[in-house]
């Protein structure tokens, strides 16, 4: 299945009051949206990324994996394809593939779905189950 979807999404900003004013200042914002929907991908097109057992927002001041970059010494934004690796994920996507996120243990998805799995920086160790099933 291929075409369009389009839709809005709605939601309401709320503000302290302003300067003189009792009332909590409210607007309702609505977005547009428009996405473009494509047939599933051949598999070997398709990669998927394992995102679970890697940092995602970290919770504290971690250093950067490249020490070599010494303007922003800090991990920041995570082992994310949007975040720190979007330049890989924008050379893949020049390139015609499909770069798919599990957010779960590698137990959870078809492994004859995939042309290639990611496993990009880890920082946690893989179950028994995950191992096995690699």
């Amino acid at each position: 299945v291929a075409g369009r979807a389009s839709g809005k999404v709605t939601f309401a900003v709320l503000s302290p009051p302003g300067k003189g004013e009792k009332e909590v200042r409210r607007s309702v914002v609505e977005v547009p949206m428009t996405f473009a929907i494509v047939a599933t991908p051949p598999r070997s097109k398709r990669i998927l990324w394992s995102q679970f057992h890697s940092v995602r927002y970290p919770p504290g001041y971690i250093p950067r994996d490249n020490l070599d970059v010494k303007s922003d010494i800090l991990d920041w934004h995570g082992d994310h394809p949007h975040t720190n690796f979007h330049g890989m994920y924008d050379a893949l996507r020049d390139r015609g593939y499909y770069l798919e996120i599990l957010g779960s243990p590698l137990t959870c998805f078809d492994a004859n779905e995939y042309g290639a799995i990611m496993l990009v920086d880890s920082e946690e160790e893989y179950s028994k189950a995950e191992v096995e099933k690699l």
